[in-house]
């Protein structure tokens, strides 16, 4: 359940995510018996660690390593209290996130900033990225691809920026 780790944490929490996954599963390892199934998953997980100003663990960044394959489940970005910022990274173009609706989404307040690294983003029935209520999103090495609203949606001060190159397709 994540609580010894966030009694000893003194670095970077990384997690995997792999086609053949589970979401039941720790996400520690880039197997298909340790990876989480979804990187909605990982988050999910990463929201449960609480913050303790007391222990190490408290306002390190986490990772989340996301393996080649097609991911095809919204990402809903939550607040994380034990961890300073979240990363999602791809494989590159191998990694696709294809939302059912947006790719990556954040419309409730979520007061964690997110980047989003070297993989590809559509959405069927929405933005790539969406940014609402105040979100920061980041991005770098992103292809965008096929779209029915945009590639990049803020409003209501939602934050979206390009950290470095992207294309679309």
């Amino acid at each position: 359940d994540g609580s010894v780790l966030t009694d000893t944490l003194q670095s970077t929490l990384n997690y995997y995510v792999r086609t053949d996954g589970d979401d039941d599963n720790d996400g520690l390892a880039t197997t298909a018996a340790r990876a989480f199934a979804t990187v909605q998953g990982a988050i999910d997980r990463l929201a449960t660690f609480p913050r303790d100003a007391n222990k190490p663990s408290a306002g390190f960044p986490a990772k989340i390593n996301v393996a080649a394959g097609t991911f095809a489940k919204t990402v809903k970005l939550r607040s994380m209290a034990a961890f300073e910022a979240v990363r999602i990274i791809g494989a590159g173009d191998t990694t696709i996130i294809a939302g059912v609706t947006d790719a990556i989404v954040g419309v409730n307040p979520v007061d964690t900033p997110y980047s989003i690294e070297t993989c590809k983003l559509t959405a069927t029935a929405g933005s790539c990225i969406r940014a609402e209520n105040g979100n920061r999103i980041s991005f770098t090495g992103v292809n965008f691809g096929a779209a029915t609203v945009a590639h990049i949606q803020a409003h209501s001060h939602g934050k979206i920026s390009c950290a470095g190159s992207y294309s679309i397709s």
